[in-house]
């Protein structure tokens, strides 16, 4: 009898510890999807990099940036962050030495990225997705991540081009959302996500249309000297980056050879 209660007693307590653990994950699920936030294990590192930054000149004699990193107090991450979007639209658009690059303070060298990242995830959030668009164009291309990491930044950029897509079926403009829906399937990281959103934009479309778009824009497919590549997509030009090397015959391929693509011949 004893054994008996002493295990009915265990599945008690262990069902009670399961549930606090799931209960717990589903509330931190939540918060995250309430308050998205890519960079929230590093987004702190702004404080950081501005503290060293604010030591040397001109930073040292800028008055605004003084007050403005004086403002963040508290660590920064996902539920906070709105709070300083004034902020962190002066960080983004800051001049940084490129020197900081150059020493790998990368600290200071991602001031731009992290503030640009964090504040379209900020307006991600909150709906504003003309804001969205702009700021997570400007930590795509104008303040990319700074890493010694090719696969850290790759993982980045291609995150910031699945929010894109996210962004653009909101505003209603498909044909940039199929763009980069189209550069995520020649993702090494992010392909799956890229044929599934695909897939289901392309439900209630023509096949034959979308088909005959997709072959004219592999045409269009060009390697910039600055590392990015490019395509257009319906008269939309799409940009993005890419860690492997990639030439107009290996996209192509990596596009027609997804089952997304083939079921359009049918």
């Amino acid at each position: 009898m004893k054994a008996i209660l002493t295990c009915i007693l265990f599945t008690c307590t262990a069902n009670t510890v399961f549930s606090q653990v799931d209960n717990t994950r589903k509330k931190i699920d939540s918060v995250a999807r309430a308050n998205p936030l890519y960079h929230n294990y590093r987004v702190d590192e702004l404080r950081t990099g501005l503290r060293y930054l604010i030591r040397d000149e001109p930073y040292k004699s800028d008055p605004t940036l003084i007050q403005y990193t004086s403002n963040l107090k508290d660590k920064l991450e996902r539920t906070n962050i709105v709070n300083y979007i004034e902020e962190l639209r002066y960080f983004a658009d800051l001049k940084i030495d490129k020197k900081y690059k150059d020493n790998f303070d990368e600290e200071i060298a991602n001031i731009n990225h992290t503030a640009s990242h964090a504040l379209a995830d900020v307006f991600l959030g909150k709906k504003d997705y003309g804001q969205a668009e702009k700021y997570f164009l400007k930590a795509l291309v104008e303040h990319q991540l700074f890493s010694v990491s090719g696969t850290t930044v790759e993982k980045d950029s291609h995150r910031i081009e699945y929010d894109l897509v996210k962004v653009y079926q909101n505003l209603g403009r498909k044909d940039e959302a199929y763009g980069y829906l189209l550069a995520l399937i020649n993702s090494q990281w992010n392909y799956e996500l890229g044929e599934k959103g695909i897939i289901a934009m392309a439900e209630n479309d023509d096949k034959k249309k979308l088909k005959r778009d997709i072959d004219k824009a592999l045409k269009t497919f060009v390697a910039r000297p600055d590392y990015f590549l490019e395509f257009t997509f319906r008269g939309k030009k799409i940009l993005f980056w890419n860690a492997l090397s990639l030439n107009k015959e290996y996209f192509s391929k990596n596009i027609m050879k997804t089952e997304f693509y083939k079921s359009l011949n049918l």
